[in-house]
């Protein structure tokens, strides 16, 4: 799979959908039953092979943008990415309120090559320019890139739990989160 590609993403969400034996149950046209009535997954894997291309294109675009304000991007990336989990984490909560569910799910999504890896992968990339470049310090890309996308997660489910009206305005949390990285600006 080319994970620069939305078609190819959207097309393995799907595949991933079938092997749920929720294949046709992800396309309203194919399948008019209402989304309530095709259960927490199916309305998971819909919201999963809308949003995931686009999120996934933002951060593969990374690499392509000027480079002068490595922190401003990358906390434009971790907004981007609170935002993604945010919709996931709400819209799967049919799906992770079962274990067995969740498993199937992620042995679905897995099997099609859709793992946490297609987000690291591009960070990871974006990282490593900045660092040739003399304008960021060193330390490990994956992990950098790991612990953003952990950051952003732990934020979304915050959000989840707390409500977002508690909370600091995304934009700052993402802030934060690239500040604590400790990215030693070159």
């Amino acid at each position: 799979m080319n994970p620069h590609n939305p078609v190819a993403i959207r097309d393995q969400v799907l595949l991933a959908a079938t092997d749920l034996g929720l294949g046709r149950g992800l396309d309203p046209v194919l399948d008019p039953w209402p989304m309530s009535r095709r259960g927490g997954t199916a309305l998971f894997l819909t919201m999963l092979q809308d949003r995931l291309p686009s999120w996934l294109n933002r951060l593969n675009g990374l690499s392509g943008q000027p480079a002068a304000d490595p922190i401003g991007v990358l906390t434009a990336a971790a907004i981007s990415t609170i935002d993604f989990f945010a919709e996931m984490q709400t819209a799967g909560l049919g799906t992770f309120g079962s274990i067995s569910e969740l498993i199937r799910v992620r042995r679905a999504l897995s099997t099609h090559g859709l793992t946490y890896g297609l987000a690291i992968e591009p960070l990871a990339r974006y990282l490593r320019l900045q660092q040739t470049a003399g304008r960021i310090g060193d330390g490990d890309p994956e992990e950098i890139a790991e612990l953003l996308l952990a950051g952003c997660f732990s934020q979304a489910f915050e959000e989840l739990i707390f409500g977002a009206d508690l909370m600091a305005p995304r934009p700052a949390r993402a802030a934060r989160l690239v500040h604590s990285l400790r990215l030693d600006l070159g």
